[in-house]
């Protein structure tokens, strides 16, 4: 059993594929190879020079527009957040005194200056996630 071998040749846009039978009848040219180096005009360097430039200001202008519309944002969720989270913690609140605690007056569930920092803190964390979310 022989095996043939074969030679893949590149031709312009496609492939050849030849046996070592067909290669030896043909005479393969070779070409040098040379490499080119292609020079770029002045007008080309300063093209890209004020492309990059214009995209960074493009960039910063962006920035300062994007910014105060994201400060606003968050200062809307934190106010919506702060609010639902303290309706819920007066109702576990009251629902925590009267249902586990069984007593008869339930007190103010905001005694401590600690729960409405807490509610503050928790509210603007919530409020930075929920607008980078968006």
């Amino acid at each position: 059993m022989s095996e043939t071998k074969y030679h893949f040749k590149r031709e312009g846009n496609h492939v050849k594929v030849s046996s070592q039978a067909e290669l030896s009848v043909q005479s393969i040219p070779t070409e040098p190879i040379t490499s080119k180096q292609v020079k770029r005009s002045i007008w080309s360097k300063i093209g890209a020079f004020f492309g990059v430039l214009f995209s960074g200001i493009m960039m910063i202008l962006g920035f300062l527009i994007a910014t105060p519309f994201f400060i606003l944002s968050v200062l809307y969720h934190w106010l919506v957040m702060f609010i639902g989270l303290s309706i819920f913690w007066v109702i576990a609140f009251f629902a925590y005194q009267v249902f586990i605690l069984d007593a008869e007056t339930a007190g103010n569930p905001f005694d401590s200056g600690w729960t409405v920092l807490a509610l503050l803190i928790l509210a603007l964390i919530g409020a930075i996630m929920s607008s980078l979310a968006e």
